[in-house]
């Protein structure tokens, strides 16, 4: 006769989230692959909150100095629902396409198609 507290956690299709992530990489390893980095983790993490605000998906604030400060949303299950989270997928592949593939040839072309 005991209560307990449980939490229970709804999440995504994980197979859509896992391809939303495989997609990240894929731009970050296509980014950098002209460029050396220190923290090669902490700079995955800027690299997505900036494609995330190329997107449009993108929170700004005004700072105590007066200045604007933009910061990515976030892509957690609790923050979008499912509908969301989709055209959020479908921003972030017309943000890579308009900036770090705009140059690419046939192979990153075919590469990045994979993920339509």
């Amino acid at each position: 006769n005991e209560q307990y507290e449980v939490e229970i956690k709804l999440t995504r299709n994980p197979q859509f989230h896992a391809k939303m992530f495989a997609f990240f990489n894929f731009c970050f390893e296509h980014w950098v692959s002209d460029k050396e980095f220190m923290d090669d983790k902490g700079q995955r993490d800027c690299f997505r909150k900036n494609l995330t605000v190329i997107a449009g998906y993108h929170d700004t604030y005004h700072t105590i100095k007066g200045d604007t400060r933009i910061e990515a949303k976030s892509l957690a299950y609790a923050s979008m629902t499912p509908e969301d989270f989709e055209a959020c997928y479908k921003a972030l592949i017309a943000a890579a396409i308009r900036t770090i593939f705009k140059d690419c040839g046939p192979e990153v072309e075919q590469r990045l198609v994979s993920f339509f």
